[in-house]
């Protein structure tokens, strides 16, 4: 376990849960920003779409709510 956290080395479950927690957080951004596209704050759901894009995600609008790919 020292050399894993001297090296910053993770383990599969490790990794796993902040995959899990990095896909929430996108998630988490992407509902805040249907609610303001339901708002009608284009201003806040297109800098949304705009900051997310321009880190490479590929973001599409669904029937549903919406899909997401880095």
């Amino acid at each position: 376990m020292f050399v894993e956290d001297l090296l910053g080395l993770q383990t599969a479950e490790q990794q796993s849960g902040n995959n899990e927690a990095y896909q929430k957080a996108v998630d988490l951004l992407l509902n805040i920003r249907l609610e303001a596209k339901r708002n009608k704050d284009w201003t806040t759901s297109d800098r949304i779409r705009n900051e997310l894009t321009a880190l490479g995600f590929s973001i599409k609008d669904t029937k549903d709510g919406f899909e997401w790919t880095l």
